[in-house]
């Protein structure tokens, strides 16, 4: 027992170093690569939307928007000249969108893989209002909340945009549910985000670390202190 707290120091030292790497890990890849996608009939309305949504993403330092102006184009529903083979065949794929939510969630798998993101921003109109949802392409599923882009502002549609294509990108939590599958045309319930999402859930692994660590040294410093001898106290006399 001795010889095993005796040997507590470096593994303290082994742990934290492992912890370190984690986290630099999870650093690393703390960048998502996301799209904006308008699904459905596009029109004026629906293309501001989207230029608005793209522009105040695109200096969030943890998102990486397509490069290719043609490509945000044509997912936003405008089809500008010139464009590459590879927007044209996003654009086809982003005509298709809006025939029901079970054939959706194919074509958007297919659209995130070919244009090599894991997440799309989905904008789409529902009874004469506009929605965001967040899609996850790895899973090929909507996550469950969705924003009514007439009443949030542009802070919050950044950390929710940010939250979700992070956790899509590294496979954290909040894990995303397929939407329940409505006939076309219907209007699809959609929940109030909230404004207060868990930091918790991004940060638990360095909240366990820490804690394992206060308890390895304070066992450790109860040990050492417990097995101190009496001879290590001085005695002296007046003689």
């Amino acid at each position: 027992m001795k010889a095993f707290f005796d040997s507590l120091p470096s593994l303290l030292v082994v742990f934290a170093t492992l912890v370190g790497i984690n986290h630099s890990r999870a650093q690393a890849q703390a960048v998502a690569r996301t799209a904006i996608v308008v699904s459905g009939d596009s029109d004026q309305w629906l293309v501001e939307q989207a230029e608005r949504i793209e522009e105040l993403l695109r200096n969030q330092p943890e998102l990486v928007l397509p490069a290719d102006s043609g490509l945000n184009s044509v997912l936003a529903g405008v089809f500008p000249a010139n464009v590459t083979s590879a927007s044209q065949r996003a654009s086809k794929l982003r005509r298709k969108l809006g025939a029901g939510e079970t054939r959706d969630v194919a074509v958007l798998r297919r659209l995130g893989q070919q244009i090599e993101c894991t997440s799309l921003v989905v904008v789409r109109r529902q009874s004469h209002r506009m929605f965001l949802f967040m899609f996850d392409v790895k899973q090929a599923a909507f996550f469950t909340r969705s924003l009514d882009l007439a009443s949030i502002s542009d802070v919050s549609l950044r950390r929710y945009v940010t939250i979700r294509a992070l956790a899509a990108q590294n496979g954290m939590p909040p894990p995303p549910k397929p939407l329940p599958v409505v006939n076309h045309g219907a209007v699809q319930a959609v929940q109030p985000v909230d404004q207060k999402e868990n930091w918790f859930e991004a940060n638990w692994h360095i909240l366990v670390s820490v804690a394992v660590v206060g308890v390895l040294a304070g066992a450790y410093f109860v040990a050492r202190n417990a097995g101190d001898s009496p001879q290590s106290v001085i005695e002296f006399s007046l003689e």
